[in-house]
């Protein structure tokens, strides 16, 4: 891939991202749904210190929007821990966390869907489905390979 044409897949990938990101979140503000979502990623890891890691954000941030994100039903800490320190127990959506990370996926698609019949012709669309598993390839592509 040329370097031109790299700069502007990331554009072109960073404005969608941004767009989609503006959308509506059943409630959530962008940092919460941030929180949210990588909990569910991380699965049983979901450390306050491993979502601050991912997610680039300060310590006392990370454990603000947990302790915020509990009280309002939509995450629990789990297992066994300190229970005077939450840093040291992993945490995990509730149902209430995961019907509002659904919800804001199924906004998103409904969006993506919507819009992409407006703006695209059935074979640009069809070009863009096709370019999808190539783009979860570079997703998934380590970042030391080049």
């Amino acid at each position: 891939m040329r370097l031109g044409d790299a700069e502007a897949l990331r554009l072109a990938v960073g404005m969608l991202e941004e767009r989609l990101r503006r959308l509506p979140a059943a409630g959530l503000r962008g940092a919460e749904l941030f929180v949210l979502a990588t909990v569910e990623t991380l699965g049983p890891d979901a450390f306050p210190t491993a979502i601050g890691d991912r997610l680039g954000m300060r310590r006392s941030n990370v454990s603000a929007t947990i302790k915020d994100l509990e009280r309002r039903g939509y995450l629990e800490h789990v297992g066994e821990g300190d229970e005077a320190d939450g840093r040291r127990r992993p945490v995990r959506p509730t149902d209430r966390g995961y019907e509002a990370l659904h919800a804001q996926e199924r906004e998103r698609d409904h969006w993506l869907a919507g819009h992409g019949s407006e703006q695209l012709t059935a074979e640009e669309a069809a070009h863009l489905r096709d370019a999808v598993p190539l783009l979860l390839r570079l997703a998934r592509a380590e970042p030391d390979a080049g």
